[in-house]
């Protein structure tokens, strides 16, 4: 069989490319449109590319206007065509930017057995909703050793490393960067030797020069800021001590290798995330997991006492025991990608 495959966001077009080279691997011959956080621009090639398969696959993320737009089109000229939509985030099929795809899509794979009574609600004319898994929490295997990753930085033997991986979006980014800044530079994280490290996210089409000052003008915290191009985040997810996001997917990876979290909630964040989920309340799936401890309200004060308690001997212990709970291990590479082919070319479905 002939499967297209389209995503535009990074993590998503990596959970693709897997299946893709799982179909591969059976024998099946596919067509891959990736932005990898780029921004897809549509073209009359791509449509025929799709129109041309025997299966259409996308996955839903926060910025998929490219495969909604496209999974449309080829569903009113070739409504025979089976189509395939994963959502590897928690609750990402709620994603209301993905609302169009409800009415077309034939077989929903999501991440989490929780999730498939609702899924299925949402996605009526679906013949069938499963859960496969993440594809993404393959991939969270540290690559180095703590101390290589450590080195690859340049972070001292006493200095103590708070990562912050970025968001796509200049709103998210200004407030949580310069308040984890702003705490590190309290006396009660002073004492730690802190360094900060940002990672820029792949899909941050904002030039980096405007986030330099963060580097540049914090006098008593050294500020270090990375793109995928310099420092892979995996990398610098490895090196820290621990890490401060506004709910970024790489907590999880954190979670795997027990680093201490911190969810850092402010309004934009909130309002933004209720957006993205049709007016439903954020829900974090490390908060639930007891995994991760929230900041909430955006308090700067309360950011610098967290981060000094998660720092200071056994002030992570509880958190640690409760990683250990709900994250054992990452899944085996190329595990999920077997589940959700699995289901993808089964008779019943794809006929």
């Amino acid at each position: 069989m002939h499967f297209f495959l389209i995503a535009n966001d990074y993590g998503e077009s990596l959970c693709l490319d897997s299946i893709s080279s799982e179909l591969k691997q059976r024998e099946h011959t596919t067509i891959e449109v990736f932005g990898r956080g780029k921004n897809l621009a549509l073209t009359e090639k791509i449509v025929q590319q799709a129109l041309d398969a025997d299966v259409f696959i996308t996955a839903i993320s926060e910025f998929n206007e490219a495969e909604v737009a496209l999974a449309k089109n080829v569903w009113n000229q070739k409504p025979c065509m089976p189509t395939v939509v994963y959502a590897p985030g928690r609750y990402a099929f709620r994603n209301k930017g993905a609302t169009s795809l409800r009415g077309i899509t034939d077989l929903l794979l999501v991440g989490n057995t929780d999730e498939v009574e609702e899924a299925k609600t949402l996605y009526p004319r679906a013949a069938q909703v499963a859960a496969v898994g993440n594809v993404l929490h393959e991939n969270f295997y540290p690559e180095l050793s703590m101390a290589e990753a450590r080195k690859k930085i340049g972070v001292g033997d006493n200095q103590k490393l708070i990562f912050v991986p970025g968001d796509k979006r200049l709103g998210i980014n200004w407030p949580l960067f310069h308040s984890v800044i702003e705490a590190a530079h309290r006396a009660c994280v002073q004492r730690h030797s802190p360094m900060v490290a940002i990672g820029i996210h792949p899909g941050d089409q904002y030039p980096i020069d405007m986030y330099h000052d963060a580097e540049k003008y914090s006098r008593n915290v050294p500020v270090k800021i990375f793109m995928r191009d310099i420092l892979t985040s995996a990398i610098l997810v490895t090196a820290c001590d621990l890490m401060v996001t506004a709910v970024s997917s790489l907590a999880t990876m954190a979670a795997f290798q027990r680093k201490p979290i911190i969810g850092f909630y402010f309004e934009n964040l909130l309002a933004d995330a209720e957006d993205a989920q049709g007016g439903k309340p954020l829900e974090w799936e490390l908060e639930s997991n007891k995994a991760a401890e929230v900041v909430r309200g955006g308090s700067v004060d309360l950011l610098a006492e967290t981060i000094s308690r998660l720092l200071s001997p056994n002030g992570f212990r509880k958190m640690r025991r409760h990683q250990k709970i709900a994250y054992p291990e990452a899944p085996i590479p190329g595990s999920t990608a077997k589940k959700a082919v699995d289901i993808i070319t089964r008779p019943t479905f794809n006929g």
